[in-house]
């Protein structure tokens, strides 16, 4: 129960980071380009893709 609560903080924690981090990566460029928003959906897609896995596998675990 201790790992699915880390994990829980930390799937709440970190999409926020990462938002932070892109909106600071493109705060320079004025017009973003549609490679880079291209890039930053399919990284957050792997990272939920990769979190769901890693939920189920844990679940499954406990079984």
């Amino acid at each position: 129960m201790k790992i699915l609560m880390a994990l829980a903080i930390w799937v709440i924690i970190f999409p926020a980071s990462l938002v932070k981090l892109r909106n600071y990566i493109l705060k320079d460029a004025i017009e973003p380009s549609y490679t880079t928003l291209l890039m930053s959906r399919i990284t957050g897609i792997l990272v939920l893709i990769l979190l769901l896995y890693g939920l189920f596998n844990i679940y499954l675990t406990q079984q």
